[in-house]
């Protein structure tokens, strides 16, 4: 565990959290990190970097899964080599997903190309986009079998620290 990294996440729990009235939405998920392995990933100073996000349903962003099926049922799990492909590496990774944007199985041209969350009808911003679920390859979900990689996914932009903060209500 990265103690810089924990630090920053606990401040950004914490200011979600106040500004949400005492709910930051925690999540644990799952993450593929493709070819590159889950300790490559883990060494960034900015932790999962969604910079590294080709893009997908809802833009350039870090995508997480509610199932493990939706990473290893893609192309999204870091395969193990040696092992035919048989052994696969995943991130469990707890997030602050603070207000979510929720799109269903809605996906759009228009959602293709997010940066980030459209704003609230209050005028903020949501934090993060939440959708499906869907399977790794295609909008919507899968057949319920057996094997099934359909999962609800959820979606965190880096916000550019050249956008204005909203202000936090005063703590009691």
């Amino acid at each position: 565990q990265s103690r810089g990294l924990w630090s920053r996440y606990a401040h950004a729990r914490h200011r979600v959290s106040l500004r949400e009235g005492g709910d930051a939405n925690e999540q644990w998920l799952f993450h593929g990190t493709c070819a590159l392995t889950p300790k490559e990933v883990c060494t960034s100073d900015d932790g999962l970097d969604p910079r590294f996000s080709s893009g997908g349903f809802y833009g350039r962003g870090t995508y997480l899964a509610e199932s493990a099926a939706y990473p290893v049922g893609g192309r999204y799990a870091h395969r193990v080599s040696g092992h035919n492909g048989a052994r696969m590496q995943l991130l469990i990774v707890q997030a602050v997903a603070g207000a979510a944007q929720e799109f269903g199985v809605h996906v759009s041209e228009a959602t293709k190309q997010m940066k980030m969350p459209d704003l609230r009808e209050d005028g903020r911003r949501y934090d993060s986009v939440r959708a499906g679920p869907h399977r790794p390859t295609m909008a919507g979900p899968g057949d319920g079998g057996e094997g099934d990689d359909a999962s609800t996914i959820w979606v965190l932009y880096k916000v550019p620290r050249s956008l204005p903060r909203f202000p936090l209500p005063p703590v009691p």
